[in-house]
């Protein structure tokens, strides 16, 4: 992470793959799984949210600034069973995020 720097590539989907690839090698063990995603912009590389969405992990969608895709990031919500959310605080939207009042 330390070696990425802003680029305009914004690779949502294969995100979300990634994380379903390391759900999908790691037994749950009776813990819950979510994944909170966090992006300033839309998707360009295209994908979907089959692989997530079949594990039953839902994705907690948190966008920033007037660029982020809300309608997309609804969308990533709905299909998996989380939430999605403008924010323009970091803390605060983790806070909301996880529920932690």
């Amino acid at each position: 992470i330390r070696s990425l720097g802003p680029g305009g590539d914004t690779g949502i989907f294969r995100c979300l793959d990634r994380a379903a690839a390391h759900f999908q090698s790691e037994p749950s063990q009776g813990v819950k799984r979510l994944v909170i995603l966090m992006t300033d912009g839309q998707d360009n590389a295209g994908g979907d949210t089959h692989a997530i969405a079949a594990l039953h992990v839902p994705v907690i969608a948190i966008g920033f600034g007037s660029d982020a895709d809300m309608g997309a990031l609804n969308a990533i919500a709905s299909q998996t069973g989380g939430a999605a959310f403008p924010a323009t605080n970091v803390v605060q939207a983790l806070r909301q995020a996880t529920g932690y009042k």
